[in-house]
């Protein structure tokens, strides 16, 4: 059995410790070794490596908002590192096989390599397969705010936005734009596919072609000839179509009537 591994790492050190026990274990055929979440998105969509270890923190998002960024297609074995224990609940969560901490004795590292081998054993990876997709469609079913939004972005490859940290979202022909904290970042996406990743968040659908963030908006006014605009915190204003008025209000736990009186 040679298994594919990526080792996500921002720490030199521990991502060299990692390869030579893996190493010195055999039968895993190691890949380069990421130290951000968005180069080792990259390499998974790539390589579809079997094994993925991953610390919780890395520069640009974390262990955990990697590993839920991954399309399930291309979903592998995961194992959670950290220097602290307290991960461990969330790790299992997201679907993890193992979590260690490190520094990690060659015992429990050994632990790790034999649970490993057992769950990819050749002759179960069909079965699997199965459970660590139901596992995901149970784990990504539950209704809860979506941290970041990975896409495919002009001039740049992949890049991982967290969402908190968008103001609104608006298509322009086939690309659609990210304002988010002054920075506008343009993404070959469609808005119905946004509007889908982003279900159940923060988000909702003003116009046909804008999506806003909910905790930036601070006003909704009434314009001349019954039009509406939301204001952002920001003093950004956005129009807002009259088939997307009722919608927002009750998310915004506002009675309609409250735009006409």
């Amino acid at each position: 059995m040679s298994v594919r591994t990526l080792i996500t790492q921002p720490s030199t050190t521990a991502g060299e410790e990692i390869r030579g026990r893996l190493a010195d274990a055999g039968g895993f055929d190691l890949l380069e070794t990421c130290a951000t979440g968005s180069d080792a998105l990259t390499t998974i969509l790539e390589a579809e490596p079997d094994l993925l270890f991953v610390d919780v923190r890395l520069p640009d998002v974390s262990g955990f908002e990697l590993i839920e960024s991954i399309p399930a297609a291309h979903f592998p074995a995961v194992v959670v590192t950290a220097d602290q224990p307290h991960h461990a609940a969330r790790a299992f969560d997201v679907g993890a096989i193992d979590y260690l901490t490190y520094p990690c004795k060659q015992e429990r590292f050994q632990a790790t390599v034999d649970r490993l081998r057992s769950r990819l054993d050749p002759t179960h990876s069909r079965a699997l397969r199965s459970c660590v997709l139901e596992l995901l469609d149970e784990v990504r079913s539950r209704p809860r705010e979506r941290d970041v939004l990975v896409v495919k972005s002009r001039g740049r490859g992949l890049t991982v936005v967290k969402t908190r940290q968008i103001d609104w979202i608006d298509a322009a022909r086939s690309y659609v734009r990210i304002n988010s904290g002054g920075e506008v970042i343009v993404a070959r996406e469609t808005m119905q596919s946004l509007v889908k990743r982003l279900e159940g968040g923060r988000f909702a659908r003003i116009h046909r072609s804008t999506l806003v963030n909910l905790d930036r908006i601070s006003e909704v006014l009434i314009r001349d000839h019954g039009d509406y605009s939301i204001v952002l915190e920001n003093g950004q204003k956005l129009n807002l179509g009259r088939s997307y008025r009722e919608e927002l209000l009750n998310l915004l736990k506002q009675p309609l009537e409250a735009l006409t009186h």
